[in-house]
């Protein structure tokens, strides 16, 4: 697997799959998660707003609008497998090219599909797939990178 043409596995040369990288019961669960955490934070804030000091309720203002891009990225997050490699965009986009993985690996739990990459390097990256499309060509590039 050290050329390119024996590398890339040939159906995403044709026609790349594009997908949402998280489930949609995934997405819903971080959702109402992120529901609870907002009510709990109104609730905190409406009790105890006044024995805050202003420093903290900045601390806590940061932590929240990190929180709040996090989920953002996770709703808007893609996953592309295509001809030059495979491309997840989240908060930054994680690229990897074909020439780059080693070994390939598909994880499947409820709700969420993985596919796990070990690189020439021995680095390890994680691509998600929210639909099954997704899953089925993670399903190809680990029968073809299997060890």
């Amino acid at each position: 697997m050290t050329s390119t043409s024996t590398s890339i596995p040939d159906i995403f040369k044709q026609s790349p799959v594009m997908g949402t990288a998280y489930h949609p019961i995934f997405k819903g669960m971080a959702t109402v998660l992120m529901l609870a955490l907002v009510f709990y934070a109104w609730r905190f804030f409406d009790s105890a707003g006044t024995q805050i000091s202003r420093d903290m309720k900045l601390v806590f203002a940061a932590t929240g609008l990190m929180v709040l891009f996090s989920y953002y990225a996770l709703l808007k997050s893609t996953t592309t497998v295509g001809a030059d490699g495979i491309e997840q965009s989240w908060m930054f986009k994680k690229p990897i090219t074909w020439d780059e993985i080693r070994s390939a690996r598909v994880v499947r739990m409820p709700a969420a599909v993985r596919l796990i990459v070990r690189t020439q390097t021995g680095k390890f990256v994680m691509f998600h797939a929210g639909t099954s499309d997704l899953a089925n060509a993670f399903a190809a590039v680990a029968s073809r990178y299997s060890r």
